[in-house]
């Protein structure tokens, strides 16, 4: 049986690529992954990974604004037909006639395929739904051109520049927990001096990386991110959050190691100045919650006493937090709990069990 799709024909580096916009239906039944049987010498494509799969397939069922990039496909065994071309852009349309013979190959988008699989199996709803599908055409058997296939491969991932997860929180508003961190930068950023220190895209210029932050306040709050995600859409959690956060900010920007970082002033001797002692600050607020709730008071994070800390890095009370001058794994929490027991505070669970 004869499939034909409609194509625009464009003209790259390797020749000539077709871009069709297909149906998930269609798309499902006329393109192909590759045999994950096959041998290992044999493979053109990484085999599929089925988590990334799983998590497509998930993004289609819940959201509802989901968008995607174009998928590549290498197809042979096909001819293409021009129907006509437009004068006055130049734009060539025409149709790629597909067989049951025809051989093809997602060189990228496996993972996508699967998940609108699996996806369209649960709502069918999705059938009509469209994507973007680039064709390469090659000549014969694709292990023939395995040699071309496995180069297309290398040039789409060997130098694919991965989001850093500081561009993610700032991009991805999606989540409760990325959207709470936007609003916290938005309302406190004019307030303190101390969110010159943080990149948003997480480059190595700045001192903090928005990721960093981000585990800050997850530590501060106790939240688990991924389980209690819900509790930052909840207002009136999120207005107590802002106030106390303020309010522990106050107490950081005020400390002198925090002031040189600001300044600009510091050295590589100041403790603050690394990702690690900021989550550590924020194990500190947490632990001065904890001993609120024990005393059934109101929190006082100046209970930390953090204005007395030597925060320069030979104190000796840091000499089991350094290794040949590299801090060691779970430094943060090690920070944590020698200043909470400098000033005999009890440790909640998760410090505790250190």
């Amino acid at each position: 049986m004869m499939k034909s799709i409609e194509v625009i024909k464009g003209t790259e580096g390797l020749g000539s690529t077709y871009l069709a916009q297909i149906e998930f239906n269609d798309f499902i039944s006329t393109f192909h992954l590759q045999d994950q049987s096959i041998p290992e010498q044999l493979k053109m494509q990484r085999d599929v990974t089925k988590s990334r799969a799983s998590k497509i397939q998930n993004y289609l069922l819940q959201r509802e604004d989901w968008f995607f990039p174009e998928v590549i496909a290498v197809v042979s065994h096909s001819g293409y037909e021009e129907s006509f071309t437009d004068l006055e852009s130049g734009i060539e349309v025409g149709e790629i006639n597909l067989s049951d013979q025809t051989q093809s190959i997602l060189i990228d988008g496996q993972g996508r395929y699967c998940g609108i699989s699996q996806a369209v199996a649960q709502n069918a709803s999705l059938r009509e739904k469209t994507i973007d599908v680039k064709v390469i055409l090659v000549d014969g058997d694709l292990r023939k051109n395995a040699e071309m296939i496995r180069m297309i491969f290398v040039d789409l991932h060997q130098n694919v520049k991965r989001q850093t997860p500081s561009s993610l929180i700032h991009f991805d508003n999606s989540l409760p927990c990325n959207r709470f961190i936007s609003d916290l930068l938005t309302h406190l950023e004019p307030e303190f001096d101390i969110f010159r220190l943080v990149s948003v895209m997480g480059t190595t210029n700045s001192v903090y990386k928005l990721s960093a932050f981000k585990t800050f306040v997850d530590r501060f709050t106790g939240f688990n991110t991924q389980s209690d995600k819900a509790v930052y859409d909840d207002d009136s959690v999120r207005q107590f959050l802002f106030g106390q956060i303020t309010e522990y900010l106050h107490i950081l920007s005020a400390l002198p190691a925090m002031k040189q970082l600001i300044e600009g002033n510091a050295d590589d001797s100041n403790l603050l100045e690394n990702d690690v002692a900021l989550e550590a600050l924020g194990y500190l607020a947490n632990v001065a919650q904890h001993n609120a709730i024990l005393r059934q008071t109101t929190v006082d994070y100046s209970a930390l006493r953090l204005h007395e800390v030597n925060f320069d890095k030979a104190a000796p009370a840091w000499k089991k937090v350094f290794h040949k001058g590299r801090l060691v794994r779970g430094s943060a929490k090690r920070i944590a709990i020698i200043i909470a027991c400098q000033n005999g505070l009890a440790l909640p669970e998760d410090l505790a069990l250190m």
